[in-house]
């Protein structure tokens, strides 16, 4: 059981132990304030741990003591083992611990797992962590907490077409409510189109309105309206204002240049 928010290196431990997880859609952060961002949406959790069973998350489950959570778990499920992690917490106001659960673990027969923490360089795995690497823009770390590349996956749409008018052409991807956009910047990173990656330049503004653009490297089609991913690799620079295109090109030269290293 978890929220397994990012399915990161930490979780991993416990979901490689299970026959099937539990977790919540929408996660429970995200059920009780619209501001909270998450790592992955459902569909992204799916595709990186195929046996999980989803539980709505709804005024109901909201309203659960831990105690009939763990009645109700018990009953539908009747699991022999049950594998949480250290910090795991469950029901109304999050009273719920692994001490509950041993309790009733006990009481049933259950087995009972708790799994440690994993740390790097003394630092836990912990969702929250990498979604603060994440709004800072070290994807780099980031991505050494998660075991992947971390990923914003949705369909594209028309941009202002400001990038096809230097040479430049765009994908502009539509913002999903509640996915967590990365900081303001160039990266490095690839677009997976049709199965393939492709190296890109990917651009993430916020200013009046979030834009999120990239420039496929060596890539000439129409994806216009497609489900694709833009995988983050490495931060390149901040964005900055440029007095004419004449430089606004010359800086993009450089950065184009620069992820074809990163990524080489």
């Amino acid at each position: 059981m978890g929220t397994f928010d990012g399915c990161h290196i930490g979780h991993k431990t416990i979901l490689d132990k299970a026959d099937y997880a539990i977790t919540f859609s929408p996660s429970p952060k995200v059920f009780f304030s619209q501001k909270e961002e998450v790592l992955t949406t459902m569909e992204e959790k799916a595709s990186l741990y195929k046996n999980f069973i989803f539980i709505n998350f709804d005024k109901y489950i909201a309203s659960l003591t831990a105690d009939k959570f763990m009645e109700e778990l018990i009953e539908v499920f009747q699991p022999r083992e049950i594998i949480v992690g250290w910090d795991f917490h469950f029901g109304k106001d999050s009273k719920g611990n692994t001490q509950l659960i041993n309790k009733y673990a006990q009481k049933h027969r259950i087995q009972l797992s708790v799994v440690d923490p994993v740390r790097i360089d003394n630092t836990t795995i912990k969702s929250t962590t990498i979604r603060q690497l994440v709004r800072k823009g070290n994807i780099l770390k980031a991505n050494s907490y998660l075991g992947y590349n971390y990923r914003y996956c949705s369909k594209v749409v028309h941009g202002k077409g400001i990038g096809s008018t230097l040479g430049f052409p765009t994908v502009n991807l539509e913002p999903i409510d509640q996915k967590l956009i990365p900081h303001s910047g160039v990266y490095a990173g690839y677009v997976v189109i049709d199965n393939k990656e492709y190296k890109t330049a990917i651009s993430i503004t916020k200013k009046d309105k979030i834009d999120i653009e990239g420039h496929i490297l060596d890539f000439s089609g129409d994806v216009y309206s497609q489900h694709i991913c833009m995988i983050f690799k490495e931060f390149i620079r901040e964005q900055k204002k440029f007095n004419n295109h004449t430089q606004l090109i010359k800086q993009i030269d450089k950065d184009i240049a620069k992820i074809r290293t990163v990524l080489k």
